[in-house]
């Protein structure tokens, strides 16, 4: 089971990776002016936008497990905590060159094979989960 884990984080790093490097291709960043401007922020803003960010993948995950356990059988496997932070966190990754509710319900998906009933889990729960979102506002 450790090593499913290593796999899935080194997984989610490595697509982090490849999508991050998409956006500045396909967004023509200036990676040397980007950085200058990241070394330019005072630290604690920096920080705090870092801490609000996982704060916001935290909660999304919390409200995805939450649906999740309503719509899983008592036979399917439950994700751990990490492993569903891991997917929302893809998930939010693809957000940055797909909307994030596709890249999301994508990443979800992916990760609900591995746990039984994907269309369910992980394409109707993130929908009904992200649907929370439109509601509230």
């Amino acid at each position: 089971m450790k090593l499913r884990r290593i796999l899935l984080a080194m997984a989610s790093v490595a697509l982090a990776t490849v999508l991050i490097y998409l956006v500045i291709r396909i967004g023509n960043i200036d990676l040397r002016a980007t950085l200058h401007e990241i070394a330019g922020a005072r630290p604690s803003a920096l920080v705090g936008l870092v801490l609000l960010n996982v704060l916001l993948v935290y909660l999304s995950t919390e409200k995805w497990r939450s649906v999740d356990a309503a719509l899983r059988h008592a036979s399917d496997p439950v994700p751990s905590r990490i492993t569903a932070f891991v997917f929302t966190s893809a998930g939010m990754t693809l957000g940055l060159v797909l909307p994030v509710q596709l890249g999301m319900t994508a990443a979800r998906t992916f990760g609900t094979h591995f746990y039984g009933s994907p269309l369910k889990r992980g394409t109707a729960g993130t929908l009904l989960e992200q649907s929370f979102d439109v509601v509230n506002v």
